[in-house]
């Protein structure tokens, strides 16, 4: 078109091409397929929740706005109908210069034809990703604001009961306890969970409808049936009644530890079908025939 203009033919703009925020395009066609069958989102929604939120749309997305705007006036001319009024004056070789660059215009502009529509594409995959972005951002907000977080939170409390019965989670890997600790919380279980069911109480959410004074003592009572069932069953020299009382704690605590979710293991197998046998079969009893007496006998 400069070229045009220096051999002295008049240039005007038939249409001006209209200012828009569309990002400039991306290479991969895929990802806007991708991208359309993941976000369905109604444009004129979307860009009310744009504006409720527009703080908070991404200062990289502005940035590439306000790049694009420049370059739309250098785009203007090529995306614009443009006509030509060749004077009469000119010489013939000029008018036929003019003509041919006139039509590798044309040719151009059906060219980029196939290339504006993948870009108008792009540009619609792209507001409606900054459409998405704007409600995840509201989301998260409500979603805090509706779980009120606070500067400790309801595990880190949770954890400080168990501190202060001389159990910490942290020196073990993924957060297990060993045989001791276990004991100490077994040991301290009124304790810990009449703490524990104020924590979760004061944290509570608006949409919990769980009953937490009953679960937690449904938990306690687990572990005050099997403190009771591990003591009887070390008592030494166990009388007929004393195997009777373990079998009533034993059933007991694996009624209770099922109605939980937790798995029978091998340890809670033989808790509930063989230590009974064992109180009357070996000579004084199984004693303190517990792990600390195993591992005392492996030193």
């Amino acid at each position: 078109m400069k070229a045009i203009e220096k051999l002295g033919a008049l240039i005007t703009i038939a249409q001006k091409a209209k200012e828009t925020n569309q990002d400039a395009p991306l290479d991969s066609v895929e990802l806007i397929h991708q991208f359309g069958e993941f976000v369905d989102i109604d444009f004129d929604d979307a860009e009310e929740d744009v504006d409720d939120v527009g703080e908070e749309i991404s200062e990289d997305a502005h940035e590439v706005e306000d790049e694009e705007n420049e370059n739309t006036e250098n785009e203007v001319m090529a995306d614009s109908e443009v006509s030509i009024d060749i004077p009469s004056s000119l010489d013939v070789d000029v008018k036929a210069k003019i003509q041919s660059h006139f039509a590798i215009i044309q040719q151009a502009k059906l060219d980029l034809l196939p290339l504006a529509s993948e870009r108008k594409e792009i540009a619609d995959c792209l507001k409606r990703t900054r459409a998405y972005l704007a409600l995840l951002k509201k989301s998260k907000r409500a979603f805090r604001s509706d779980r009120k977080k606070q500067s400790e939170s309801l595990e880190s409390q949770m954890f400080k009961v168990l501190k202060s019965i001389g159990v910490e989670l942290t020196r073990y890997h993924g957060g297990s306890l060993n045989g001791k600790d276990i004991k100490t919380v077994t040991n301290n279980a009124s304790y810990v969970f009449d703490e524990w069911s104020k924590i979760l109480k004061k944290g509570k959410r608006k949409d919990c409808t769980e009953d937490i004074d009953a679960l937690c003592v449904k938990y306690k009572s687990v572990f005050l049936l099997w403190d009771g069932a591990f003591s009887i069953a070390r008592k030494v020299n166990p009388s007929v009644e004393d195997r009777a009382l373990y079998r009533r704690f034993a059933n007991a605590a694996v009624d209770g530890h099922c109605e939980l979710g937790c798995s029978i293991t091998h340890k809670v197998h033989l808790m509930w079908k063989h230590v009974e046998w064992q109180m009357k079969a070996m000579e004084g009893g199984l004693g303190d025939k517990m792990e600390d007496w195993v591992e005392l006998q492996h030193q």
